[in-house]
């Protein structure tokens, strides 16, 4: 396949640049476009980032967050009940590339249990508020309400606007960029190792919307 920016990606080779994973995530919609609400990968990965942080510590902890669905830009929003342990695999590989080409460590246990935990509250969040189909909640076993990972997606709810998420230059798109770039950035500069060969553009960079694209 090819990216947005004309990255070439197989099986075997390839990881989309940032560019990529930040209009490309806005174009594909949870829940297979299931739900009254369309709501796309990139919008849950950040709040999956804002989840996250609420109890748990770590520098390269919304890194993670921000990109723990970020393979699915090349493999697609697979729905679990679908899902082959063929293409779980193909999907861990593309993330792998995805975290060697930005120079980001595999996930500790520690870690990959923070982001797990907010990515469930963040789609029960998302169940009661119309962006899965009719009647998710009640195939989730034990669901009780969250009414701050509510909040939080309502707040984005009350912003968000697919034309803002499908125009490469939208809202959207550049929000998630420039949160991704200042993330790195800020766990390249902390305890966490990051390759040198990697390193996220300057401040100056990040300012230009053309970085990177």
């Amino acid at each position: 396949m090819l990216t947005f920016t004309g990255v070439h990606i197989t099986q075997d080779f390839g990881a989309p640049t940032i560019r990529d994973i930040a209009v490309q995530s806005m174009r594909l919609f949870r829940f297979s476009g299931g739900g009254e609400v369309l709501w796309p990968i990139g919008m849950h990965m950040m709040l999956v980032a804002d989840l996250a942080q609420d109890g748990y510590v770590h520098p390269g902890l919304e890194v993670h967050a921000l990109l723990h669905d970020a393979a699915e830009v090349v493999v697609a929003d697979v729905p679990r009940p679908m899902k082959t342990a063929e293409a779980r695999a193909l999907e861990d590989r593309v993330q792998t590339r995805i975290f060697a080409m930005l120079g980001v460590p595999e996930m500790t246990p520690e870690l990959k249990a923070a982001v797990k935990d907010a990515d469930f509250k963040a789609a029960l969040a998302e169940g009661a508020c119309g962006i899965a189909g009719r009647g998710f909640l009640e195939t989730q076993t034990g669901y009780s309400d969250d009414v701050h990972a509510k909040a939080v997606l309502a707040e984005y709810l009350n912003r968000f606007k697919v034309a803002d998420a499908l125009d490469p230059d939208g809202r959207w798109p550049e929000l998630y960029e420039r949160r991704l770039r200042n993330a790195l950035r800020e766990a390249q500069h902390s305890t966490v190792s990051y390759s040198p060969e990697n390193e996220v553009p300057t401040p100056e960079a990040l300012a230009s919307p053309e970085a990177d694209r």
